[in-house]
């Protein structure tokens, strides 16, 4: 059961719940369940949730387009906003997005907060606003293009996300032929340098594998990289799939080479959609499962987790004298049922409410 309460104040909302996902014998699951978006100073939204996650991140998908974009960069451009508006640059991100061939030189410099702007990766230096250089920790008037992508690897930021080639960050102890990179060399940071909460990966070998263990040991958050990376994965294996399951109509002759690539090319959407979702869930699943897991045990988590102590949990469950739990049976068997619904069928055995009857007595004379 879950439990979420609001409680007005003076001034403002006061908003609880629990973290409660599960409580088995010996084992309680947590997971966050508060999750507040807000524009500091003009408003905020905060969702409480219950029951079903899926939902819950079905709903926090939908407040992503709150995200702000304040830098990105590809093999041409770099693109600085230290103060987006969430809507309007989801909008153009989408436009760009739809437009069969676009870049980052194509995006509307107009919704570009002031100190920002989209430079070429090819120029010899890029100023800097005191706004941007705020926004990344820095304090360089004046900067490299190739330096500008390590400091915004190693911005103070909440997510970075790899959603291209190559390999951005390493362990302090590899070098740079053990990246096997070379294209990136010169901007390439160590993991204990990145500032960001969370790094997530839509590329492939954004992150090594030991970069990622010292970005986590410097208190940052990210998957291992065969997680990261499970879509392309689970594609390959769909595709694998379909085409074995394809291949006896062709050799029969009930299917031709024209008609299989036409029905291949009509599922992709519907694998992509697949796809995605099954790479969702497994994340989702995963971080539920690390919520309840090492972090639930008191001598872990201190005094703000939830015990998972088996003799606890027995304890909580065990029936006392003074509990209710013995008349709101009663209650029910003699008030809310009717005789029917203690009438199984014959082969069942008998009527179950004479057996319920012939049960001992308990407190109060209840059965």
């Amino acid at each position: 059961m879950t439990y979420c309460v609001a409680v007005r104040v003076d001034q403002g909302l006061v908003m609880l719940s629990d973290t409660r996902t599960n409580a088995g014998m010996d084992n309680i699951a947590r997971f966050r369940k508060s999750f507040t978006y807000h524009v500091p100073g003009e408003r905020a939204i905060t969702l409480l949730c219950s029951g079903n996650l899926s939902i819950t991140q079905g709903v926090k998908s939908l407040l992503s387009k709150a995200i702000k974009l304040v830098a990105a960069f590809d093999h041409r451009h770099i693109f600085l906003d230290p103060d987006p508006d969430p809507a309007a640059s989801w909008k153009e991100r989408k436009r760009l997005f739809d437009l069969p061939r676009s870049s980052w030189e194509d995006y509307d410099s107009a919704l570009i907060s002031k100190g920002g702007g989209v430079f070429a990766r090819d120029a010899k230096s890029i100023k800097l606003s005191k706004a941007m250089q705020a926004k990344l920790g820095i304090e360089q008037a004046q900067i490299e293009p190739e330096a500008l992508i390590s400091a915004i690897l190693r911005a103070p930021i909440d997510l970075i996300w790899f959603g291209g080639i190559g390999t951005y960050i390493k362990a302090s102890h590899e070098n740079n032929v053990q990246v096997g990179d070379p294209a990136n060399d010169a901007l390439r940071v160590d993991g204990k340098e990145g500032r960001a909460k969370v790094i997530g990966e839509g590329a492939n070998l954004g992150i090594t594998q030991v970069g990622r263990i010292e970005f986590a040991m410097a208190g940052g958050r990210s998957n291992t990289d065969f997680i990261d990376n499970s879509a392309g994965v689970d594609c390959s294996d769909n595709e694998v799939n379909i085409k074995i399951a394809l291949a006896a109509a062709k050799r029969s002759g009930k299917l031709s080479e024209p008609k299989r690539v036409a029905l291949l090319e009509s599922m992709t959407d519907e694998v992509a959609e697949i796809v995605l979702e099954d790479n969702r869930l497994q994340a989702l699943a995963l971080s539920i499962a690390e919520q309840g897991g090492a972090g639930a045990q008191p001598q872990v988590g201190g005094e703000a987790t939830w015990m998972s102590d088996g003799d606890m949990v027995r304890q909580a469950y065990t029936l006392r004298e003074d509990d209710d739990d013995w008349s709101q049976a009663g209650a029910l068997v003699r008030e809310v049922m009717d005789d029917v619904q203690f009438m199984p069928p014959p082969a069942a055995g008998g009527n179950l409410l004479r057996m319920i009857k012939k049960l001992p007595k308990g407190p109060d004379n209840e059965t």
